[in-house]
């Protein structure tokens, strides 16, 4: 298993995904089984613009181009805020990326990263077994 279908798993567990294994899928993605409205759904939020932003909204996750205060970006910062934001605690759903020429690519990479610590914290918490 790729590290990137390991993240797209953890991200799918986060938001309440169940998925299957699709043997005609070759590549990093997942075959969605439920919720009703993503049945029978390829889905890669690393790939495709609607599924990471599904992912966003589903999650609560916010998405700071960065440096805030200056018109230049470089980055992205993705996390879900909690209590501790305010008093600039650690947030371990915090995931950074540089945009590295593809400013897209770099927010939907952010956005799965966020996701899937969201689940690890959550998995932590409820002594939840990683995904399959």
């Amino acid at each position: 298993m790729t590290p990137d279908l390991e993240l797209i798993q953890s991200a799918a567990l986060a938001a309440g995904f169940q998925w299957s294994k699709n043997p005609e899928i070759t590549h990093d993605g997942l075959w969605i089984t439920a919720p009703a409205d993503k049945i029978n759904t390829y889905w890669n939020p690393l790939a495709h613009d609607g599924d990471a932003f599904l992912l966003a909204v589903t999650l609560g996750i916010t998405v700071t181009p960065y440096p805030v205060y200056q018109p230049d970006k470089h980055s992205v910062i993705a996390k879900r805020y909690q209590r501790g934001d305010l008093m600039r605690e650690n947030n371990p759903t915090e995931a950074v990326e540089i945009y590295g020429g593809n400013p897209a690519a770099a927010t939907r990479r952010a956005i799965v990263r966020c996701a899937a610590a969201i689940w690890r914290v959550k998995a932590a918490d409820q002594k939840l077994d990683a995904p399959v």
